[in-house]
């Protein structure tokens, strides 16, 4: 079965789909697990869902605190455990996260501008979905703009994944580029009946709800979480 994926940087800031896999493993066992934890798990604070306001987020990712204001019927918290996940809850139980995935030096990806970024991460993607998922799997990005986050200025992306007109799946993720390292805020949400499997992943009817989430938690971003940076290259023998 095809998994679920985020971008993985390889040579030259190009998606790297081969160690992406291999790395999804291990990480949506750990958000799952992170999600099933009762000590920092989110907690609705409403029974109506959908937001009813104009949605206002505050998050510091090194102090792991969080404080959403507008959103209706769900709960937003830190995961337990030391990962930048932020379990989000809705009558009661946990549904999914979102998560911030940091790229040490990643900033080179954006050389060539967000469209280009975008257009290679997508294009990445629907190779593998339609190899291993269904050869007639379609993506459409959706276009990208300008979003603060961090107090720095960044970017919108996302794309909506599509079986015979059917959406089956749908990215909504802010990036930034701050001290030479990339940082993606992502919302990934899977259908139940779709050749993908949720493993951490957020349910597609969550979407329209919690994609003013994304941005405000990037614009309300204080502090991001400390990157070390990638060794330097060896020196030939």
């Amino acid at each position: 079965m095809v998994r679920n994926f985020r971008p993985v940087l390889g040579v030259e800031g190009r998606m790297d789909t081969t160690r992406l896999r291999a790395a999804l493993v291990v990480v949506a066992t750990g958000l799952l697990a992170a999600c099933a934890g009762g000590g920092n798990s989110a907690t609705p604070t409403t029974t109506t869902t959908g937001p009813a306001t104009e949605v206002s987020a505050t998050v510091d990712w090194r102090a792991r605190t969080v404080d959403v204001d507008g959103l209706e019927g769900y709960g937003i918290a830190f995961c337990e455990g030391e990962a930048p996940f932020l379990c989000v809850s809705r009558d009661g139980a946990v549904i999914g996260a979102i998560e911030l995935v940091s790229f040490p030096g990643g900033g080179a990806a954006l050389d060539g501008g967000v469209d280009a970024w975008v257009a290679d991460y997508v294009g990445s993607l629907a190779e593998d979905r339609r190899a291993g998922c269904d050869p007639g799997y379609q993506l459409t990005a959706d276009d990208t703009g300008s979003v603060p986050f961090a107090g720095l200025p960044g970017y919108r992306y996302g794309f909506t994944g599509e079986i015979g007109g059917r959406p089956v799946e749908r990215v909504v993720g802010a990036g930034v580029v701050a001290d030479g390292h990339l940082h993606l805020l992502v919302l990934n949400a899977l259908a139940d009946d779709g050749c993908l499997a949720r493993e951490g992943e957020l349910p597609l009817d969550a979407v329209d709800d919690l994609a003013p989430v994304v941005e405000a938690l990037a614009a309300g971003t204080v502090a991001l979480p400390p990157v070390t940076p990638p060794p330097p290259p060896s020196s030939p023998r």
